[in-house]
This record gives structure tokens, C-alpha cells and sequence, in this order.
């Protein structure tokens, strides 16, 4: 009986397979962990990233341009502080009309000149097309085009009335845009607009 109780020595393949178990377990151990970790650190990043959708900020939306003057009160402000002009605008008209054309918008610009001097409806035809086409409360839209156009009144003709047309000088958008209005003298812009016509006996 004694013998049969007796602790039988490990054996060298003994010892040899618990080294093993042991080893793997702790490998098993090792991989578990780091399941674990890489588990709780995904969790974390998708938590931290519905945070962050969740609490960021809104889009911000700036308030729309502020609106330019309406066409007619902005060529009405331009043309009165026109101050350069030989002529005069009309006191008994508002001194522009706009006529709008199937194809074009036209501003029309009425100047009274006391006498009908070439030199003068060049002048005035320069100050008023620079005034307009680089006017900073109101551009000018694609398809629109100024025109000056020049009266002689008689004495004797109703204050009413605009007299004899004498001259006309019409400059496009597409045209007014190439123009460099400081390099330009009134009769190198003369030569330059898209239409221009005079006669001192009238049109």
C-alpha cells in the first residue's frame, strides 16, 4: 500500500509538456489582452467621433449683399454730381430716360449746350460716360448701352423742350469695359465709341 502511494518523479517528458502549457497559456493570456485593448481603444474612437459629430459646430450662414441702388436712382445721384460739364442737364426733365429694346437696354442722357461746338459735345459726352460706366453705387449690366445725346434750344423754344439735337455719342458694355478712362483724352474716346454722330445744323 505504501508503494502504491509513493509520488512518482516527473519525468523529463513531464516537465518538457508543462513548460508547453505553460507557454501557450500565456501566449492565450497575451492575445486575449490584446483583443481586449484594441476592442475598448475601437469603442472610445467611435464614441469620440459621434461626440465630436454630435457637438459640432453649425454651418454659419453670412446675411445676403446688401442691395445697390435701383438703376434710375442711381444715374439720377451720378449725373447730379456730374460737375464737369460745359452743357447743362435739362431743369424741366430728369435729364435721363432708360428705354428698355428687344435687344439692349439703353440709358439715355440728355445734355443742353448753348451753342453747337464739336468740342463741347465731345467734352461733355467724355464726362458723362466716365461718370456712369465707373459709377460705384450702381454697374451697369451686360446689354445695356449709354447714350449722350446734345440739344441747341433756340431763344424763342418752350423751356419745356430740349431744342435741336445736334450730337449723340453711344458706348456698349461690352466696349465700356475695355476703356481706360485716365489714359483717355474726350477726343481719343470720341473715336472710340461704339456710335457717335454730329452736325451743328442738327441730325
Amino acid at each position: 500500500m505504501h508503494s502504491l502511494l509513493q509520488r512518482r518523479t516527473p519525468s523529463v517528458y513531464d516537465q518538457f509538456l508543462l513548460c508547453a502549457c505553460r507557454r501557450i497559456g500565456i501566449a492565450v493570456l497575451a492575445i486575449l489582452s490584446l483583443m481586449v485593448i484594441t476592442g475598448c481603444e475601437a469603442m472610445t474612437g467611435s464614441s469620440l467621433a459621434s461626440t465630436t459629430a454630435a457637438t459640432a459646430p453649425a454651418t454659419t450662414t453670412w446675411p445676403a449683399p446688401t442691395a445697390t441702388l435701383a438703376p434710375d436712382a442711381a444715374f439720377r445721384d451720378e449725373i447730379a454730381t456730374i460737375t464737369c460739364l460745359r452743357g447743362l442737364v435739362p431743369a424741366s426733365r430728369p435729364g435721363f430716360e432708360i428705354e428698355q429694346l428687344a435687344d439692349v437696354t439703353v440709358m439715355h442722357v440728355f445734355i443742353q449746350l448753348s451753342s453747337p461746338a464739336l468740342p463741347d459735345v465731345q467734352w461733355d459726352a467724355f464726362c458723362v460716360q466716365r461718370a456712369l460706366w465707373s459709377d460705384q453705387e450702381f454697374a451697369i449690366p451686360d446689354g445695356w448701352e449709354v447714350s449722350v445725346e446734345f440739344f441747341v434750344a433756340p431763344p424763342n423754344v418752350a423751356p419745356t423742350a430740349l431744342g435741336q439735337e445736334i450730337g449723340v455719342a453711344n458706348l456698349h458694355t461690352a466696349s465700356a469695359r475695355r476703356f481706360a478712362w485716365d489714359s483717355l483724352s474726350p477726343q481719343q474716346a470720341w473715336s472710340r465709341y461704339d456710335g457717335v454722330a454730329f452736325n451743328q445744323n442738327g441730325l
